[in-house]
């Protein structure tokens, strides 16, 4: 008994150790300490520079459906997350403007490795530019057109 009681304590040890690890939640960068591995929280922002017609787009993760949304010429439409413990989140858009769309991943947590991912929408497409909280960004070009 005495052994089964100590396993029980050692693995009950563990498991709050575990909890307490996961349930930290470091502060955002800027904030006076140095940016995690992992940032704690990520944002995506559309933003629209087509004129007209409005840009209209659905947005969405395995858990979370961000609705349809739509933009006029200029405004933009974000949103904030935190990964989950895989690294793995992943939520894909999909565009509708003037009779065309294009639907792809906005953000994918093994690849994307900056804290603001922006799409800028444009008639002939859509460019990346990733950034982090610093106000540091890089532009990473138009990955994808309108089909």
């Amino acid at each position: 008994m005495g052994i089964t009681l100590a396993k029980s304590l050692l693995i009950s040890y563990f498991c709050l150790v575990l909890l307490f690890h996961f349930a930290y939640t470091p502060p955002l960068p800027g904030q006076g300490e140095p940016e995690p591995f992992h940032p704690s929280r990520y944002q995506v922002r559309i933003t629209n520079l087509i004129q007209r017609p409005s840009l209209t787009f659905r947005c969405q993760s395995k858990d979370d459906d961000l609705g349809y949304h739509t933009l006029n010429f200029g405004q933009n439409y974000h949103w904030e997350f935190k990964l989950n413990i895989w690294s793995s989140t992943l939520f894909f858009c999909h565009f509708y403007w003037n009779g065309k769309q294009q639907v792809f991943d906005v953000f994918n947590g093994r690849k994307d490795h900056f804290t603001v991912i922006e799409w800028v929408v444009k008639e002939d497409g859509f460019y990346k530019v990733a950034g982090k909280a610093n106000g540091e960004d890089k532009d990473l070009g138009k990955p994808y057109s309108w089909s």
